[in-house]
């Protein structure tokens, strides 16, 4: 009996630590809580078919006379409407952007997965590059956390002009071993995100920002995610938890962003 009760509590201490993982991969939110207007924001509000045939819902902000054309990639929670400071910041760098949501955020159609993340990922490229007509060099690839891991995955496939990567992770079974090191290992691999192992083949100059206050992804898998990535490469120490080190990091953010961008892709003269 008494094995049959450890036997139990394993079981179900393994279904509760798999609810959490999940969670902490997908926590999509329906809900639009902010809208570009507020901001004043120029935006049109568009669908793209992603490689299923599900829609996905994004948000283009033209900049007149822009550098470039960033690509968001956003992280595990919440939609688009919770990134419009950031396509703020993007137009005060005098960046054009295109905030979309993976499939099962906001209004996007379907349910998200890894490989539908990246699908998605593909499709809003080649919403800018076939629909908008930017050429793949004056396209910046920014990925935050789990967007990250979208966007080094999509750095590998095509060739941008930039790739950032902010607040990411190795993989995200390295992140599930750092808040759960009793685990089971055979739980850790049910979502993979290695970017680890893809990071070497990016095509393009990358800059990464994390902090050391960042309480999701530890600090030195953004160290290890530079280290693996080809030159030419940057890091920028930022400061302030997981969710506000670029708001919190201010001018130190959007002055290594615009820097980045002079040394790599200089001023667009077509």
């Amino acid at each position: 009996m008494k094995r049959w009760v450890e036997a139990a509590v394993l079981i179900l201490l393994a279904l509760v630590f798999y609810g959490c993982l999940s969670s902490l991969v997908y926590h999509p939110d329906k809900e639009i809580s902010f809208t570009p207007q507020e901001l004043g924001l120029e935006h049109e509000d568009l669908y793209i078919a992603s490689a299923n045939g599900k829609k996905i819902n994004a948000w283009f902000f033209p900049c007149e006379n822009a550098r470039a054309v960033v690509l968001f990639c956003h992280g595990n929670a919440g939609n688009i409407s919770e990134r419009v400071s950031q396509a703020w910041m993007f137009h005060k760098l005098e960046l054009s952007a295109l905030l979309f949501d993976y499939q099962g955020f906001g209004q996007s159609q379907g349910r998200p997965s890894e490989q539908g993340t990246f699908d998605d990922a593909r499709a809003a490229w080649d919403y800018l590059v076939q629909e908008k007509g930017f050429p793949p060099d004056r396209i910046i690839v920014f990925g935050k956390s789990l967007g990250g891991a979208v966007a080094i995955e999509l750095a590998t496939q095509v060739k941008p002009g930039l790739l950032f990567v902010d607040s990411s992770f190795t993989s995200t079974k390295d992140v599930a071993k750092a808040h759960y090191p009793w685990a089971p290992g055979f739980l850790l691999y049910s979502w993979k995100y290695d970017s680890l192992s893809r990071i070497p083949n990016v095509q393009a100059p990358v800059c990464f920002f994390h902090s050391k206050q960042d309480e999701v992804i530890p600090f030195n898998q953004g160290e290890a995610l530079f280290d693996a990535a080809p030159e030419p490469k940057a890091f920028v120490e930022i400061s302030g938890s997981h969710n506000d080190g670029f708001m919190k990091s201010g001018r130190l953010y959007t002055d290594a962003v615009d820097a980045f961008i002079k040394m790599h892709m200089g001023k667009n003269e077509s």
